[in-house]
């Protein structure tokens, strides 16, 4: 429950008092039966008071509606005392439904399925994905999250948010749905691209199921891609987000496991949730360019993923083929610093300025604005 200051006490005692004394004077002249210039000055007085303690904000709007207040009590004590509080509530209703048309304008303008968030270092991805996510869960968001340094957890641990958290082996990653045979093959392309292993290698893995001499990493992958685990649709639990903790892998599995979870949510014909997932390779300018031919099917996840609900949170090196599929970009401080002239490539004209001023900006619907973190702000799915 909000406290009410002293401050906020003696004004509205003030205002209060001065409303009293407005209609004093009112019910005065009333019963003089004649309506002077302190007609005036009680309408003036009256609508001084509704209008501060309703905190009508524009100055201009106050003063015309004092001063037509106060004009308007020289029709007769009744007639003023009406119109200098009528007047006041009415302007005070009409901008309440003004500035809620705007705001709700504002937030369709940046309405957004997908956003993307570049960060500077491996530590800020992790730190802006646990920070989105608190803000997503208080907003009443469903969340699928993948959580590389356990921070998530930690954060919403903090804040008394409930959630449920499961290890990668306890989720599957091999479902195929809706996505059939076509699964192991975009698994494979998209696991080729974060580990330099050929997508024929580790398709080939990923089918044999049975234990054979493999590399170390080869079966790594075959072990992240093939296990299984609870659905990751049936793993989401009632109240709070559910958080896939992969802080026991090396960087390059974490990656991997963040794709894949992007790829299984594909395979679900509906999807309720939002997911937030941190990743690099699989978006970045040297892991598409190391694509060739294979571009298309990275863009056709991130674009699938993004219709749905997504927030990716990556490194300073994104790809233009990714960067064109999400519908607004965040890009936080420090990035201009480490990417410099590479980011001027993809950035608007009008985001430029204030990128470099570091500090962190959301760039929707063709314009740029200075980016907080918080409920209202993320208000985007």
């Amino acid at each position: 429950m909000r406290k009410i200051s002293r401050k906020d006490c003696l004004r509205i005692l003030l205002f209060t008092i001065s409303l009293l004394l407005g209609t004093i004077i009112f019910i005065a002249e009333a019963y003089s039966g004649k309506a002077g210039f302190s007609s005036i000055i009680a309408g003036m007085i009256v609508s001084f008071s509704v209008v501060h303690l309703l905190r009508i904000e524009s100055k201009r709007l106050r003063v015309v509606c004092i001063l037509i207040s106060g004009m308007m009590g020289i029709l007769g004590p009744a007639f003023g005392l009406s119109l200098s509080i009528l007047l006041p509530m009415t302007l005070f209703l009409l901008t309440s439904i003004i500035k809620t048309k705007q705001e709700a304008r504002s937030v369709r303008k940046s309405y957004s399925r997908g956003i993307l968030v570049i960060t500077p270092s491996i530590g800020s991805i992790c730190n802006f994905t646990a920070q989105i996510s608190l803000y997503l869960v208080i907003s009443g968001k469903k969340l699928v999250i993948v959580d590389w340094d356990g921070s998530v957890s930690e954060i919403l641990r903090e804040r008394g948010v409930p959630f449920r958290q499961a290890g990668w082996r306890d989720i599957s990653l091999s479902y195929p749905g809706r996505l059939g045979p076509n699964y192991v093959a975009v698994a494979s392309v998209i696991s080729s691209l974060i580990t330099g292993i050929g997508a024929e290698i580790i398709a080939s893995a990923i089918k044999e199921r049975a234990s054979v001499e493999l590399p170390e990493t080869v079966r790594l992958i075959r072990d992240i891609i093939a296990h299984e685990g609870v659905l990751l649709d049936d793993a989401i639990p009632g109240l709070g987000p559910l958080i896939i903790n992969v802080s026991d892998l090396d960087l390059m599995s974490r990656d991997l496991v963040s794709a894949l979870v992007m790829l299984q949510s594909l395979s679900f014909g509906y999807r309720d949730f939002i997911l937030v997932i941190p990743i690099i390779s699989p978006i970045s300018e040297n892991s598409l360019r190391a694509a060739g031919g294979r571009v298309d099917i990275v863009e056709w996840v991130i674009r699938e993923a993004v219709k749905r609900g997504c927030v990716i949170v990556t490194g300073p090196e994104p790809s233009i083929v990714a960067l064109r599929e999400f519908d607004s970009l965040i890009v936080t401080r420090g990035v201009y610093s480490v990417m410099g002239r590479d980011l001027n490539k993809f950035l608007p004209n009008y985001a430029k300025k204030l990128v470099k001023n570091e500090a962190d900006v959301l760039i929707s619907g063709g314009s740029a604005e200075p980016f907080q973190i918080g409920v209202s702000s993320l208000d985007m799915f």
